[in-house]
């Protein structure tokens, strides 16, 4: 066996000791790693504190300034929600609830399949999954019998959804959008998503709700039931404010407005409940549509509350 021996080794320690690094050259270097070192704190301290106040910072309180209302049923009442709420009531509306994933699923995918001229899909988790590849499926073969397939997906909620899992989709003529990727030059908005989980069908039909799309609303595992949600499939005049709040985040991502026949369609039911849509978007004040209204609701009700 082969050994190393002490006389081959101290040449080369006596050596490697006599390399001096000068003084100057060190001092420098060292300069420039603590310069270094305290830009990465303070960095740090600048995004951690822009993080706290975008996600705890101070919003209205919501006190209404006056707590006599009209009657709930009354044109007067209803007239102040549409102002208030920036939204108007429409007649003709039916809503059906589609509680869980084995059936909402289900009536999503058949809606889907049964499109004729568009599909606009919206979601903030869209998780590469068993349904979700049923789902891509479903808008591929729609894409390739020349049904406008128009998909947007929020950047954060689905950051590890891989793209190439939408190439079929894009390769039969879908269109894909990420909705506010991070970049340099909108990380001050970084915080600005979309969790609206929303679906317009050849503008008449549209489903909305708390479900994206991932495995764990579909099926449970060995440890976990699956998630307990309901979407809601709508019809008739609602739709179209439905499909305007989609073309808003749409705009946002891809640049296009949508109009048209194939997105917006008059009427469809001869009946059904009175409805309004309303959309809130991101306020760095706090000062939502939607907080305005159900603030409002809250406190004129007299008898009871359901949430």
């Amino acid at each position: 066996m082969a050994t190393l021996t002490d006389t081959k080794v101290k040449p080369e320690l006596e050596q490697a000791e006599k390399i001096t690094v000068p003084k100057k050259h060190y001092h420098r270097t060292m300069r420039h790693y603590h310069t270094l070192r305290w830009l990465g704190i303070i960095s740090m301290v600048v995004l951690i504190s822009w993080l706290l106040i975008d996600l705890f910072g101070p919003v209205p309180k919501y006190e209404l300034n006056n707590l006599a209302h009209p009657k709930l049923d009354s044109p007067e009442f209803v007239s102040q929600l549409e102002a208030l709420a920036a939204s108007r009531t429409v007649p003709h509306t039916h809503i059906e609830a589609i509680p869980n994933g084995v059936n909402f699923y289900e009536a999503e995918i058949q809606a889907v399949q049964q499109a004729q001229k568009s599909v606009d899909w919206e979601a903030y988790i869209f998780t590469k999954s068993e349904i979700a590849r049923r789902i891509v499926d479903a808008l591929t073969e729609r894409a390739q019998a020349g049904v406008e397939v128009n998909l947007v997906i929020d950047a954060v909620g689905s950051l590890m959804t891989p793209k190439k899992f939408f190439d079929k989709l894009k390769a039969a003529g879908g269109h894909v959008q990420w909705y506010h990727p991070v970049r340099v030059y909108n990380w001050p908005r970084a915080n600005n998503r979309t969790h609206r989980e929303l679906i317009v069908i050849d503008g008449q039909v549209g489903f909305l709700g708390g479900a994206g799309v991932a495995d764990h609303w579909w099926h449970g595992d060995k440890h976990d039931a699956p998630w307990r949600d309901t979407m809601f499939k709508v019809t008739g005049d609602a739709v179209r404010f439905m499909q305007s709040t989609f073309v808003e985040n749409w705009l946002e991502s891809s640049g296009q407005i949508l109009t048209g026949d194939k997105y917006f369609v008059m009427g469809g039911n001869a009946d059904g409940a009175t409805s309004m849509v309303v959309d809130s978007s991101p306020s760095q004040g706090g000062s939502t549509r939607a907080r305005i209204l159900f603030q409002m609701l809250i406190a004129s009700a007299q008898k009871s509350l359901k949430i």
